[in-house]
Parts: C-alpha cells; structure tokens; sequence
C-alpha cells in the first residue's frame, strides 16, 4: 500500500521541477543533466535513446526557446514576483552539465535559438554568478562566432537582439 501513497509524492515533485512543462523528451533530457557529474555524459545517452527510436530528431528549437523563456517566479526574503528565464531557474549543476552538452552537440544547435541562450547565461543577475558556468558559456560563444556569418561583427553578443538592425544591419 506505501506505493499507491509513493506516486502521488513523486508526481508532486514533478510538477515543481522547473522544467516540468516541457514535453517529454526534454523533460527526460533535464533530469538526466542532473545526474551528478557526469550529467553531460547522461545526457547525450538520454539523446542516443530518443534517435534510436527511429520518431522525429530531438527538438532543440523548442527546447533552447523554452529555456529563455521568462516565467514569473517569486524569490527573495520578501516573496516579488520576478521574470526570469527557465534557463536561470535550472539548479546550477543542471545548468552546467546543459552547457556542457550543449558543446557537444554544438553542430546540431539552431544558432537562432543558441545566441539568445548565451546572451541570457552571460547576463544571469545572480550575486554570486557561477565562474565555471560562465567559462562554458564563454567557450561556447567562441565556438558559435568560428562557424558564424555574424562573427564580424562581435557586438551582436553585446547586447544587440537577434534580427535588429544593429545586429544585422552592421
């Protein structure tokens, strides 16, 4: 009888998850990178898994779009209702192993859903950023601006949206 009790208790923790919103494969994907450690590496098992099935590619369009979506959240000792992206409500170890999957994979990534990703990750707002985070993300735009046709024109990193003119137009 402890199993009937069990499932609700572990539905319920689902549903707190940041990510739990998300489809499926994506949600498999996120718990995965909180494996520990070796997060990444579970990661891309979890990416092998959902190809073999022969079903359509991993959707990362969605996925990176979803992670720069903002939600409202309340944080803080006085409870404010904030905006913040899925990407920085990802418990730090989550967010590292994604980073280090997304290196990974960097190939396969849709770089106009990558840019706004890094542009989030640099500009987390924490106190206490996380420097290994940020030298992932750091290495990870480098890659982007090798393969990129915008790699002439680096301000689009700083600051500039994806398709404004300042960006484009430069």
């Amino acid at each position: 009888m402890a199993a009937p009790e069990a499932a609700p208790a572990l539905a319920e923790s689902a549903e707190q998850a940041p990510w739990a919103q998300l489809e499926a494969p994506a949600r498999l994907l996120l718990r995965a990178l909180q494996a520990g450690p070796d997060g990444a590496r579970r990661g891309l098992g979890v990416l092998r898994a959902l190809g073999r099935r022969g079903g359509e590619p991993f959707a990362w369009g969605r996925v990176l779009e979803a992670l720069c979506r903002e939600e409202p959240v309340a944080e803080g000792p006085d409870p404010r209702l904030l905006l913040k992206p899925l990407l920085l409500r990802l418990p730090r170890l989550c967010q590292r192993n994604l980073m280090s999957l997304l290196m990974a994979v960097r190939p396969s990534l849709p770089e106009n859903r990558l840019l706004p990703l890094l542009q989030i990750a640099r500009q987390d707002p924490s106190p206490d950023p996380d420097a290994w985070l940020q030298a992932l993300g750091e290495l990870l735009r480098r890659d982007w601006m090798v393969g990129s046709p915008l790699r002439e024109h680096p301000h689009c990193l700083e600051g500039a949206s994806v398709g404004s003119e300042t960006c484009v137009g430069s």
